[in-house]
């Protein structure tokens, strides 16, 4: 981003080209925000899939350990 805004002040555009400079930094700056949030919401998302993928290995050996201990009886 900072070099964008650094090649735009170097350059000497047009207005035409310096709207379009601008639309991009914009875009550029609204898109670099929503990825930061996806990450966020990513990383919130995959830990807890990691949570309940653990959650269902332990509920799949209580389930099986209550089996076996009723067959041994």
């Amino acid at each position: 981003m900072k070099s964008l805004d650094t090649l735009t002040a170097d350059l000497q555009l047009t207005p035409d080209q310096k709207g379009a400079f601008d639309d991009l930094s914009n875009g550029l700056t609204a898109a670099s925000a929503r990825l930061r949030d996806l990450l966020t919401e990513y990383n919130t998302l995959n830990e807890r899939l990691v949570n309940l993928q653990q959650q269902h290995l332990d509920l799949e050996e209580e389930y099986t350990r209550l089996v076996e201990q009723q067959l041994g009886e």
